[in-house]
């Protein structure tokens, strides 16, 4: 019984130590807001434009929208995040799991241009399995792989998001998949995005278990070789 009592009270601890935090109220920015938090915290954005390149550096939280609490889809077009042509928009690059949580977005304006080796002008990912939701990535640029969104060595889950008018200069104009096991791509579009080498739409490079699934993948090209859908190496599997 007294095990049973320290389990329930090590849980009620566990759970009321989570915090949220309101941007702008509590803090002006989103990347202020994600340094301040603890794992298991949620920062809360309210619409508007942040024109800000954020790193979740490491930080198992939650970063949404209204739109959680709302369920309002609108939000997710008032609530931007604008990289201002300084990099990746938003980073996941420090062993983050899949407690990390992107939520309800529109990333746009990214662009590796003064870092031409990095990839993932939107969203890059390295070495981190967050799950991405409800999202609009568009207008970003890389100058090496992943216009939109770039994984790498992830598992990572992306639902419910619109990527549209991404450019990448080799591969993925929407999406650039690499080296990465158990990725689940699903009821997501991938629409008009540009490769200047091969996977206009989509590009999976060495990768198993990669499913895509209900997704409307229509109108990417690509300069050199296969707009829609281009995947190599291991075995992988597709579902429309």
């Amino acid at each position: 019984m007294r095990a049973l009592v320290l389990t329930v009270l090590f849980l009620f601890v566990s759970i009321s130590s989570a915090a949220t935090i309101n941007i702008p109220d509590d803090h002006e920015t989103i990347q202020e807001g994600i340094d301040a938090t603890e794992d298991g915290d949620t920062v809360l954005i309210q619409p508007g434009e942040y024109r800000e390149n954020i790193d979740f550096d490491g930080h198992n939280i939650v970063v949404a929208s209204q739109f959680i609490i709302d369920s309002d889809e609108a939000i997710i077009d008032e609530t931007i995040i604008n990289g201002l042509g300084r990099g990746s928009v938003v980073s996941f690059e420090n062993g983050e799991t899949a407690e990390a949580q992107l939520i309800g977005f529109t990333i746009r304006n990214g662009s590796t241009r003064h870092q031409q080796h990095r990839s993932g002008g939107g969203i890059h990912i390295h070495n981190a399995d967050p799950k991405l939701s409800w999202l609009v990535v568009s207008d970003n640029r890389s100058y090496a792989d992943g216009g939109g969104i770039y994984l790498e060595d992830s598992h990572t889950e992306i639902s419910h998001c619109t990527i549209d008018n991404n450019l990448a200069h080799r591969l993925g104009g929407g999406i650039c998949v690499k080296h990465s096991t158990d990725v689940m791509v699903s009821n997501c579009s991938i629409t008009e995005n540009i490769a200047r080498m091969s996977g206009g739409g989509f590009r999976g490079d060495d990768c198993s278990e990669l499913l895509l699934n209900k997704c409307v993948i229509t109108g990417n090209s690509a300069w050199e070789n296969v707009g829609g859908v281009r995947i190599v190496g291991r075995s992988n599997t597709i579902q429309r």
